[in-house]
């Protein structure tokens, strides 16, 4: 099974935070995991913040190429993250453009995404959800 993981469970992951491994690595151990190219960017931002060293910079990235394939934009993708904010905000609900570029990936490639923020994604036409509370 293919699973496109969210920066929050990545990051879990990375810290070894006790939810990544009750609720996500047991799924994770069976599945070809993905992220997206912004999941990769905001974990890139958060650490240039942060003024991490380099050796931790080069762990974060480390551990990216070891555990995940990822998704680099495409003009299908820039197409469908369009069409999710317009309908996002035609329905009344803030859709963060980080938040749409990674629900777009995973409509276009029809992989479920794994998230610890069902409430960032939910309602998302042709979006599958993989959760604490399991699969939408």
């Amino acid at each position: 099974m293919r699973v496109l993981v969210d920066t929050d469970v990545v990051s879990y992951g990375l810290r070894a935070d006790p939810r990544f491994d009750q609720f996500y690595g047991p799924t994770l151990a069976s599945a070809e995991p993905f992220v997206s190219f912004m999941t990769i960017g905001e974990l890139e931002h958060g650490a240039a913040l942060r003024n991490w060293a380099e050796k931790r910079l080069g762990e974060l990235r480390a551990y990216l190429s070891e555990n995940f394939l990822s998704i680099m934009p495409t003009t299908e993708i820039c197409r469908c993250w369009g069409q999710i904010r317009a309908e996002a905000k035609s329905r009344g609900r803030v859709l963060k453009p980080e938040d749409g570029w990674i629900a777009a990936t995973s409509v276009v490639y029809g992989i479920p995404l794994m998230t610890n923020n069902r409430r960032d994604f939910e309602g998302i036409p042709g979006l599958q959800l993989i959760t604490q509370e399991g699969s939408t």
